[in-house]
């Protein structure tokens, strides 16, 4: 039996080795939606994971829970309570992953080796332009709404929540690209040629945008049908933007005298 504290340390310290690109779970200030909807995820699995040890639940029955929870990413409900009155509730989850993973995995140099075996060149590893190349999104999306009807007037209103999480990199030579003159150079381990690039800290996740940003609305209407030929519309609407602020650049502050991430917030 694991305890409790032993197997959420665990889980974070696993979620963090796993996958640099969730370093943002340690930072509230550069990423708090990002932050706690990781943490959430980490601390809801940690319960569940515990409470399964006083269970009879198999590891394959927890899969096949799990694949069937990912099968459910949205949900459209309409529900008409009276001939003048109807409310519609939808949630959607949709994330995508469009990386250049190499089939042999990360991590690993490329290798050019010229003039051998009759041929000019012969590449061998992970392909320069795929060491770090990665688009990953999520876009989740909340909205309920009621419609009244009464006479002439439809009256509808509502409340919609968007939001996306971005992650993208690109660094080309990332995990470097030595050159061979020959194959006798390869195998005794003489590179005529050495290349490689990476962000200014030296990692995959420095040279990455990863943020999130959403879209709030709340909205009530009223159609009024005059005549069979002329319909009005009134309404209010008020729309929230809000989203990760990007990193801060001191030096474009000291020569333009405002931030980076725009005048509203950085006007001096």
């Amino acid at each position: 039996m694991i305890k409790f504290l032993i197997l959420r340390k665990k889980n974070y310290i696993d979620r963090k080795k796993n996958n640099p690109k969730e370093l943002y779970i340690t930072n509230w200030k550069s990423s708090p939606y990002s932050c706690l909807k990781a943490r959430i995820y980490i601390e809801l699995s940690s319960i569940f994971a515990y409470l399964f040890q006083f269970t009879s639940i198999t590891p394959n029955q927890i899969s096949l829970m799990y694949c069937f929870s990912g099968v459910i990413a949205g949900l459209l409900l309409v529900s008409n309570w009276s001939d003048a009155f109807t409310t519609e509730f939808q949630y959607n989850n949709k994330s995508t992953d469009t990386g250049q993973s190499s089939p042999i995995g990360s991590n690993t140099a490329n290798f050019n080796i010229e003039n051998a075996f009759g041929m000019q060149d012969i590449y061998l590893g992970v392909d320069v332009y795929r060491s770090a190349n990665d688009l990953e999104t999520e876009n989740e999306t909340f909205k309920i709404k009621g419609t009244y009807t009464t006479g002439i007037h439809e009256i509808t209103a509502g409340y919609s929540d968007d939001t996306f999480d971005i992650y993208n990199v690109f660094i080309a030579f990332q995990d470097g690209a030595y050159t061979f003159a020959s194959y006798d150079d390869f195998l005794n381990k003489k590179a005529s040629r050495y290349s490689a690039s990476n962000s200014r800290v030296g990692t995959e996740i420095g040279g990455a945008a990863a943020f999130d940003y959403g879209f709030e609305s709340v909205f009530i209407q009223d159609e009024i049908s005059v005549s069979d030929k002329l319909t009005v519309t009134l309404g209010l609407r008020y729309d929230d933007v809000s989203g990760s602020e990007p990193p801060k650049n001191s030096g474009f502050k000291d020569t333009y005298g405002f931030e980076n991430y725009g005048l509203d917030k950085g006007s001096s």
